[in-house]
């Protein structure tokens, strides 16, 4: 085994180039090329240092055009070889694609890969939990802690290890053995996938509220294909006379997928709000921090005596992880947290909220943390003007997050009690799943998609 620490890309389009070359010394079961990684791209050939001639030449192809990765792959399923991709699965990836940059690039890699005519040898498959990175050519092996995207490839942090079939060939094959592991269990890439339709052309159709036994093929005119998410979505029946019913186990499941997707979501938010607003909290400007933007969540106040970074700290430290809980094998310094650390594994959706807004209290929010930090001064008084498209003060950011956020009756509570309701194994009716699911979609069109139109961005791995 040999251990890279540069020079990932190179290794990656090598092992491709090899197989290309030694093509004819394969046997038909040989020719098979499998990519398994979280996050996937379609990696730019500029990666290979090889241009669209070389490339054109070397597989055989004079004349045709070669940009992207996935040319090469439907060249080389061309010539024979199976290619699979195993990807990640889970409720990162349940999220509306026409506004997420990350998400709408790995969908278009797939589409091109599995709907071109050419590509009969190639299957896109998903699987939750998959946090291995594992690339299985007909002479070698690579695996590591490269993803399959640009970062990943040119990045100069990771590592990877080549194990070569000719010089270990039982090391070799304990690899593939790994992979036909992780390739059990996995479902196609399009499985169970529903679509989010774009209401606002329409007021009378809301998205959280078709039923599901309506026929879809009428609403090709406002489908968005981009919109599509990667969860099985809420599907309950229709809600006339039934709101004294409860949800069975298959329901409880999946809104339990689409509030977690709503929740991961949110914490995205959070987290590129403070990344472009954090130092304009005037508040925070005197504090030791000469960046408030990377130290937010050491500056607000989520309880009286507690910062965010404090009560996450006590969190992740009463979790007691170890490497092996931990994609990639890093546990955090509960000591020491980054923002990115403290908001996705030391809160809860409540802290969200607080985390966001600061105190919660009924009618008005008054927009200030535990501490009196005035949070609208300037930062939220910036995010609401970027959500609301127009210029404003303080009274209308006020108003604008009451109406989303305030802790009764509004948007966020309905989310709340679904989600509390789903931790502690309570029954929750069809009414409040109803409730719970327009919510999610009421804030996405009034939060979420306005801010990624103004702020684009590939903000994953």
């Amino acid at each position: 085994m040999t251990n890279f620490n540069f020079g990932h890309a190179s290794l990656f389009w090598e092992e491709i180039l090899y197989a290309v070359e030694t093509v004819d010394e394969l046997s038909e079961q040989e020719r098979s090329i499998s990519l398994v990684s979280p996050w996937i791209r379609d990696l730019n050939l500029s990666s290979s240092n090889m241009s669209s001639d070389e490339w054109a030449e070397v597989l055989k192809m004079p004349g045709e055009t070669f940009s992207n990765l996935s040319d090469v792959l439907l060249a080389l399923s061309c010539m024979g070889f199976s290619i699979t991709i195993l990807t990640l699965d889970s409720e990162d990836k349940a999220l509306p694609k026409q506004d997420r940059a990350h998400l709408a690039k790995e969908e278009r890699f797939v589409k091109k890969l599995t709907n071109d005519s050419t590509g009969g040898n190639i299957s896109v498959l998903k699987k939750f939990g998959i946090h291995n990175k594992l690339y299985c050519f007909p002479w070698s092996v690579l695996l590591g802690s490269v993803n399959m995207t640009h970062r990943g490839m040119l990045g100069n942090s990771e590592s990877l290890n080549l194990i070569s079939r000719e010089d270990n060939q039982a090391e070799y094959l304990d690899c593939i053995i790994n992979l036909n592991s992780l390739l059990n269990g996995s479902v196609d890439y399009d499985l169970g996938t529903v679509v989010r339709v774009d209401v606002s052309g329409n007021p009378n159709l809301d998205s959280g509220s078709l039923p599901s036994n309506m026929d879809y093929s009428g609403l090709d005119t406002i489908r968005q294909e981009e919109g599509r998410l990667f969860s099985m979505g809420i599907e309950l029946p229709e809600k006339d006379g039934i709101e004294d019913r409860f949800l069975v186990q298959e329901e409880r499941q999946r809104i339990n997928r689409e509030t977690a997707a709503f929740e991961n979501e949110l914490r995205q938010f959070i987290l590129n709000y403070y990344k472009k607003y954090g130092q304009e909290v005037k508040s925070w400007a005197v504090s030791a921090f000469k960046n408030p933007a990377k130290h937010w969540h050491k500056l607000i106040h989520v309880s009286k005596s507690e910062t965010l970074h404090q009560k996450a700290g006590a969190v992740i430290k009463s979790k007691k992880l170890r490497p092996t809980d931990i994609p990639g094998g890093r546990v955090p310094d509960w000591k020491n947290l980054s923002p990115d650390e403290a908001i996705m594994k030391g809160t809860t959706l409540g802290d969200l909220r607080v985390a966001l807004l600061g105190i919660v209290s009924d009618g008005i929010l008054p927009l200030e943390d535990f501490s009196g930090n005035d949070l609208a001064d300037r930062g939220v008084i910036r995010l609401t003007g970027d959500l609301r498209n127009q210029k404003s003060s303080k009274e209308d950011s006020q108003y604008f997050w009451s109406k989303y956020f305030g802790a009764k009756d509004t948007a966020f509570d309905d989310i709340y009690w679904v989600r509390n309701a789903l931790a502690h194994h309570d029954d929750i009716s069809v009414e409040r799943a109803w409730a719970a699911t327009n919510s999610m979609n009421t804030i996405r069109r009034a939060i979420f998609k306005p801010w990624y139109k103004k702020h684009l961005g590939d903000t994953m791995p």
